[in-house]
């Protein structure tokens, strides 16, 4: 995310940035918020340690079966998903979110994320 030049993309494309609470990229993050703050980009950082702590368990589970260990209901959102599961989700993410539903996120701080994606995208439907 430092790399980007949000210039480039500001003029083509109206832009939302969306950052995770991953405290090992916490340096990274504050320079990139500042970028966003200079070129008038909104932000949302998530509450959740990182997007894949959004994932259902039982979104998980039907991805990918039996290696998700039955004794597992829910997940820390506090913590890296990765060192609670036995396996890595970040391939599988899509076809995870794919097995979600909205209702999913309704009472999350993400879905308060999608609701401003919903609403940049009114504003740019009437200009």
């Amino acid at each position: 995310m430092e790399q980007l030049d949000l210039t480039v993309f500001g003029e083509s494309y109206r832009v939302v940035a969306l950052l995770d609470q991953d405290p090992k990229s916490a340096k990274v993050r504050k320079r990139f918020i500042e970028k966003c703050e200079e070129q008038k980009v909104p932000v949302h950082q998530l509450k959740r340690y990182a997007l894949e702590n959004y994932f259902t368990v039982t979104a998980i589970r039907t991805v990918m079966g039996g290696q998700m260990p039955s004794e597992i209901s829910a997940l820390d959102p506090a913590k890296k998903v990765s060192e609670q599961l036995p396996f890595e989700l970040k391939r599988n993410g899509g076809k995870i979110a794919k097995e979600m539903s909205l209702d999913d996120v309704k009472n999350t701080d993400l879905w308060t994320f999608l609701e401003l994606v919903r609403q940049l995208l009114e504003q740019s439907r009437k200009t």
